[in-house]
């Protein structure tokens, strides 16, 4: 799905079910000058899912969280999920 989300400039909050094995294109793209930044996902996913090129290009901030299944945050750490400098194991 390209720019699924694109122009949804008021978006902070993401859940990504735990059968999602990949996210496209530009996913949560926006534009340089959106309104708020995305603060918060939640990845039930036990396996990472490939993400697509570009697929949070402006939409995180270094503050934003990512949220993943206990004991699966090294395995996020070690993909491309790693440019979520907060990666915290839920319970």
């Amino acid at each position: 799905l390209l720019d699924t989300f694109l122009g949804c400039n008021s978006l902070c909050k993401v859940a990504i079910g735990k059968n999602i094995n990949s996210l496209g294109n530009r996913t949560f793209s926006q534009s340089s000058y959106r309104k708020r930044s995305i603060e918060f996902f939640y990845c039930y996913a036990t396996t990472p899912p490939s993400l697509g090129t570009d697929c949070f290009e402006y939409a995180i901030k270094s503050g934003a969280t990512l949220y993943v299944p206990s004991r699966c945050g090294a395995a996020y750490k070690a993909t491309s999920w790693g440019v979520f400098t907060n990666i915290v194991e839920m319970d």
